[in-house]
């Protein structure tokens, strides 16, 4: 699994996203 700044930034936004 790679995390992306996308994801990083989609996480810091809100994270409830897919855990």
């Amino acid at each position: 699994m790679e995390i992306t700044c996308e994801d990083v930034e989609e996480k810091r936004r809100h994270r409830r996203a897919r855990s």
